[in-house]
């Protein structure tokens, strides 16, 4: 999963984008699609 590259684009830009957006709301609302659902760093483990 990858939203922008910020070696040639700002962070801001990527920050604001549509796709990272929609991706921070569902996140907010607790759905945790793959890869989120099973990452270890979601639940402070390591691996």
């Amino acid at each position: 999963m990858t939203f922008g590259n910020i070696n040639t684009t700002p962070l801001a830009a990527i920050w604001h984008s549509r796709p990272y957006a929609e991706f921070r709301a569902a996140f907010a609302t607790g759905w945790l699609g793959e890869p989120c659902a099973t990452c270890p760093k979601l639940y402070n483990c390591t691996v």
